[in-house]
């Protein structure tokens, strides 16, 4: 099974190690991650800078998306109507 996390990519489910739900300010943690992610050239940015809700962790990098966490979970699990 394929998950939609935005803007016409698809990454199979059983690639994503999480979903992590970005809120501003972003913890030193996650900018560690998103920083390390960019400097192996592993980041995936599928959203416009302002409009970042969510980061989804896989096998071989980092994508933050503009679709939020829950939605993404939501897809993940294959309920409807998930927006």
């Amino acid at each position: 099974m394929y998950v939609h996390v935005g803007n016409n990519y698809t990454v199979p489910l059983k690639e994503i190690i999480t979903i992590v739900n970005l809120q501003d300010p972003l913890s030193e943690n996650m900018q560690d991650i998103i920083e390390q992610a960019r400097l192996e050239k592993k980041l995936t940015m599928i959203t416009n800078k302002s409009k970042e809700k969510s980061m989804i962790i896989c096998d071989d990098g980092v994508i933050i998306s503009h679709i939020s966490s829950n939605t993404l979970f939501k897809r993940g699990l294959g309920i409807k109507d998930a927006e």
